[in-house]
């Protein structure tokens, strides 16, 4: 049988080293898709990264597919407890603040996030889950398949519906 081995945890030094690398290079590894930006580009990005990590990695060889997911690990769980203490900012009951706290990496890490990917979007509707609110006419932007739904469910307005799908 061939067993995969796991590899070591990342060292202190490895996770410094590559948050500073995305840092410096975040218009390259995030930046959109372009004539001038390639994914091949993208990807050399990456294979300096992961070059940079394994200078100071003490013999442990990470490979570019490691380091990038890595990277994508260490931002969820980064993304996770800053929204947990943004939620503990903004709760109430008073007294003593309550909540975790970020290390001076994930601080970084948070900074080169953007707030859509901490809070989510501004007055976004997440049309995966049905909420229960009320509306006389659902809006434009909703498919018809969601509105049969909210319709199903009673979340708004029968007669808006049908005037809106006599012709169905």
């Amino acid at each position: 049988m061939d067993q995969k081995k796991n590899s070591c945890n990342f060292a202190t030094c490895e996770l410094d080293v590559l948050i500073a690398e995305v840092e410096a290079a975040k218009d390259v590894l995030f930046g959109k898709l372009s004539s001038a930006l390639t994914s091949d580009v993208k990807r050399s990005c990456w294979s300096n990264i992961t070059e940079k990590v394994n200078s100071v990695s003490g013999g442990v060889i990470r490979t570019d597919k490691a380091v990038k997911k890595k990277w994508v690990d260490l931002c969820s769980v980064v993304k996770k407890k800053e929204a947990a203490r943004r939620r503990a900012l903004h709760s109430t009951g008073g007294g003593e603040f309550i909540g975790t706290t970020l290390s001076d990496a994930e601080v970084k890490v948070v900074a080169l996030l953007t707030n859509e990917a901490i809070e989510g979007v501004c007055g976004g509707v997440d049309i995966g889950v049905i909420s229960k609110f009320k509306c006389a006419r659902p809006k434009s932007i909703i498919r018809r398949s969601t509105e049969q739904i909210m319709y199903r469910y009673g979340y708004f307005n029968k007669n808006v519906y049908f005037a809106k799908h006599n012709n169905c």
